[in-house]
This record gives C-alpha cells, sequence and structure tokens, in this order.
C-alpha cells in the first residue's frame, strides 16, 4: 500500500513551497498552533484555493466551490441546523443511499473516523494520522468531540 503524502511533502514535491518555507510553516504551528494549511496561508505561502485543490488530493475528496452550485432547498433540510454549524457541513445532494456534503474542513470527518477506528485512544489515533498529540487535543477541542460521537 503506497504511502499517503502529507501536505507539506506534497507541496514541497510540486515545488509550490520550498523546504526552508515548509520548515518555517511547521515552526509557526508548534508556536502558535493551528494547522499546516492554515499556517501557510496565512504567511502567505499558498492560497486557501490552493491549500483545498492540495487537501482534496490527499484526502481523496473533491473539492466543491460553492459559489458555482445550486443547492436544493429539500436537500439542505435533510441536516438540522445545528448540526451545519456545529460540523461546518453544506448538504449538496442526495441518491438513494447516500447523502453528499461539502465540509469547510473535511479532516474533520478523518479526525473522528481515526478517534473511532481508535476507540478515542489520543496516542494510537494520532499515529493514524500522523499528527502530533497535542494537535490532535487541539482539534479534538475545536471540533468539540466527544466520545458519544463515536456510538
Amino acid at each position: 500500500m503506497a504511502r499517503i503524502l502529507k501536505l507539506g511533502e506534497m507541496l514541497v514535491q510540486d515545488n509550490r513551497i520550498t523546504q526552508a518555507q515548509l520548515e518555517k510553516a511547521l515552526e509557526r504551528q508548534r508556536r502558535s498552533g493551528g494547522t499546516l494549511g492554515t499556517n501557510l496561508t496565512e504567511l502567505g505561502l499558498i492560497t486557501e484555493i490552493e491549500l483545498l485543490e492540495y487537501l482534496s488530493k490527499q484526502l481523496g475528496v473533491r473539492s466543491v466551490d460553492l459559489t458555482e452550485t445550486s443547492l436544493d432547498p429539500d436537500v439542505v433540510s435533510l441536516v438540522p441546523p445545528d448540526i451545519v454549524v456545529k460540523f461546518r457541513v453544506i448538504p449538496l445532494e442526495k441518491s438513494a443511499r447516500r447523502l453528499s456534503v461539502a465540509m469547510a474542513d473535511p479532516t474533520n470527518f478523518f479526525l473522528l473516523d481515526a478517534l473511532k477506528r481508535n476507540e478515542w485512544n489520543v496516542t494510537r489515533a494520532a499515529k493514524t494520522l500522523d499528527i502530533n498529540r497535542v494537535t490532535l487535543h487541539k482539534m479534538i477541542k475545536r471540533y468539540n468531540m466527544q466520545r458519544t460521537q463515536a456510538n
């Protein structure tokens, strides 16, 4: 099975940023928190659009421009407003057995899935996600995730 490249590795490999720029963003992330992507955009090293394109490629999900998407009110109403706000999701389309949603941060889904698969053991989940435990704890707090969501 091929190893999934980290965001920073992908950007360096594509010559979008240099190794030195990546290290600068990682150091800023260690000091200030946040995601690597947020730090890269705040430093002006990549745009938000580029970040979304790379995250889409890395996570294997499609990127959607909501400014060019018409939404069906019946589909939008399938997700309660509090869930839309809490998880920053927008229902896009519904087929017979599937609801497709746009997510402001698709790593939220992968984070929750990793926690569930590792029975909410943060150390194991962090290894699965290839991030450090402190970052994972911050993400859990940011998304207000609780063990009851694992059920």
